[in-house]
């Protein structure tokens, strides 16, 4: 029986990192080799939106981030007073940054194994230094670095050279695969033609983008179909300002956060994704394992992996509004190209399926090696 704990910032949020954590401690778990407990720097929500199983035990340290700057740096001991405590066999921080609170374990040398589980990519620090910091210390004191993308173990080889020989791609899985042939022309083509995207409200996210693109479709193309945007953020009221001025009212939603999205995927004929930068882009692969083909910015780091760009969806060149209004413009035109689409939307995602990602975690607690997927 290995004892494996993942420290984590929030576990509470609806981000696809906390949707990762929960799936992997489900993995883990139910392989009945593993004892899996996710601890929490803080929990804001009264109850988590991914909620793992009830035999992954679920902690915290802190309820709230009032006086963020003495909890942050009480974290630092708090950390490996949990490790001594439980004596793990292997600690994962979850997102780079946590890894930086592993410093004093990194002095104590425990015989735990420590890995950096990354959720954004390495070609970007979201403007926080102690994001650079922690991936520097990871590159150099980590056991493995495990990464969502070949493009972004790219950028760490790049940018942490020490770090070359320990990093492996294991990608996020999709929770669910439609069987193949389940969903025909007369399914995603009936009453309603819906265009779904989902993700936080932020800058990161792009949905700015998004709308100049969806403006830029002829009305007459897309007078038919609808924009859903799921997702909250601080960018909502920006957003609807922008939708006003683009005379889109009519034709985008916001229907914020959905707790069920295989509602939303079963309704929606294709899905976009409009980011300036990734992590991995999970919503592509459970879109995809849906049946629903996408359309994405291919952006750095987890798109241009995940689609094959004119078998189960298009990528078009990262930030191009034009090109993006163009891409969605060709198959809103001619929906018999969406259900080409969609008839491959499974090809490639062998690797993403709960199998082989659960396979590569579990080669790397029994022996500390992970075959890249």
């Amino acid at each position: 029986m290995y004892r494996i704990i993942f420290f984590t910032g929030d576990q509470s949020l609806s981000g696809g990192t906390e949707k990762a954590c929960a799936n992997v401690a489900d993995m883990l778990v139910e392989s009945a080799s593993s004892e899996v407990e996710i601890v929490s720097n803080f929990i804001t929500k009264p109850k988590h939106f991914f909620q793992a199983k009830k035999t992954v035990r679920q902690t915290f340290f802190f309820k709230s981030k009032k006086n963020s700057k003495v909890k942050n740096f009480l974290l630092f001991f708090l950390y490996p007073f949990w490790v001594i405590k439980k004596k793990p066999h292997m600690v994962v921080a979850v997102e780079s940054i946590n890894f930086l609170y592993f410093f004093f374990l990194m002095v104590i040398n425990p015989s735990c194994r420590l890995v950096c589980w990354e959720h954004f990519n390495a070609s970007s620090d979201l403007g926080v230094t102690r994001r650079r910091w922690a991936r520097w210390l990871a590159s150099r004191y980590a056991d493995k670095i495990i990464v969502l993308s070949e493009e972004d173990r790219g950028y760490w080889r790049a940018n942490y050279k020490q770090s070359i020989d320990k990093i492996a791609v294991i990608p996020n899985a999709a929770d669910c695969f439609f069987a193949k042939g389940k969903r025909g022309a007369a399914e995603i083509f009936g009453k309603e033609r819906i265009v779904l995207a989902a993700g936080r409200l932020e800058y990161q996210k792009g949905f700015d983008l998004l709308l100049k693109a969806w403006s830029s479709i002829d009305p007459v193309v897309r007078k038919d179909w609808k924009l859903r945007i799921a997702g909250t953020g601080s960018q909502l009221a920006n957003l609807k300002s922008m939708r006003e001025d683009l005379k889109l009212v009519d034709s985008v939603s916001f229907i914020g956060l959905v707790e069920d999205m295989d509602v939303e995927y079963g309704r929606a004929s294709l899905f976009v994704l409009s980011s300036r930068f990734e992590g991995f882009g999970l919503v592509l692969v459970e879109a995809l394992s849906r049946g629903v083909p996408c359309v994405s910015f291919g952006c750095p780091a987890g798109p241009s992996e995940i689609i094959i760009d004119g078998v189960n969806g298009l990528l078009v060149k990262n930030g191009q509004v034009c090109a993006l209004g163009t891409a969605l413009s060709f198959l809103l035109a001619d929906p018999l190209r969406i259900n080409a689409l969609a008839e491959n939307s499974l090809s490639g995602l062998e690797r993403f399926s709960p199998e082989s990602v659960r396979s590569a975690w579990l080669r790397l607690i029994e022996n500390g090696s992970v075959v890249s997927l």
